[in-house]
Order: structure tokens, then C-alpha cells, then sequence
């Protein structure tokens, strides 16, 4: 096994929005992160978001993850009719790249039964771990 230097390994890009307000019933970017040319290796695939549900309850909020890396599907959430109205993300996964360009960008969109839909804050980001 070969012995490398963390410098020689370590890249980490990141993409931070907020303030995305009154999200629509169809796919909208909220977040979009495009690399420089990454070297080839193990990268850390990152996203993390918090949403507001301003008083809606048991109704989906959707988000999808787009670009190099998509999700096959969309996922959901919601606020519970118990809960607060905001309800947040972190959800990672570990892809080999073969080098290059990244491009990857999360759409959210609501059920037409919420009646307003809000991104805090969402934050897409790639680290380099081998």
C-alpha cells in the first residue's frame, strides 16, 4: 500500500444558498455546485438543507439531487402534525471519480396542499477523503 501525503489528497468545494422563498409544485434549482477539475480518487458527496412549512402539516415537501451523481428517485418530507414547521437534512454517500468536473444541484419542489414552502438554507459540498 502506497503512503500519501493528506495534502495531496485533500480538496473540499462547497455551495451555500438561502433565503429561497414560496417553492412551487414543479422541480425548482435551489443549489447548484460545479467543481474545478477534480483529480481522480474516493470523494465525499454532501448535501444539507433546512426547510420551513409555515403552519402546513402531514404534506410533502420534495427534493431531488441532480447532475453527475442523481438520485434514482425523489424523497419527501413533511412537518407532523405534532412537530414545528421547520424540518432539516444532512445526507452524504461516498463516489469513486474517475476525474474531472462535478456538477450537482438539488431541486425542491411542494404538494399542492402546502401552502407555502420555504429553503432556509441548503448547502451541496464534495470533499476529497482518498
Amino acid at each position: 500500500m502506497a503512503t500519501a501525503n493528506i495534502w495531496d489528497i485533500k480538496h473540499f468545494h462547497f455551495q451555500k444558498e438561502s433565503g429561497i422563498t414560496d417553492i412551487g409544485t414543479t422541480a425548482q434549482e435551489v443549489c447548484r455546485l460545479v467543481t474545478p477539475n477534480l483529480p481522480a480518487g474516493t470523494y465525499f458527496i454532501r448535501y444539507a438543507f433546512e426547510v420551513d412549512y409555515n403552519g402546513t402539516k402531514d404534506k410533502p415537501g420534495f427534493f431531488q439531487l441532480m447532475g453527475t451523481f442523481p438520485d434514482a428517485a425523489a424523497f419527501s418530507g413533511s412537518a407532523s402534525a405534532n412537530g414545528g414547521d421547520k424540518r432539516n437534512r444532512l445526507y452524504g454517500y461516498p463516489k469513486v471519480w474517475a476525474g474531472g468536473v462535478m456538477t450537482i444541484w438539488l431541486e425542491m419542489w411542494k404538494d399542492a396542499g402546502v401552502s407555502q414552502l420555504d429553503c432556509d438554507y441548503v448547502d451541496i459540498m464534495v470533499e476529497r477523503v482518498a
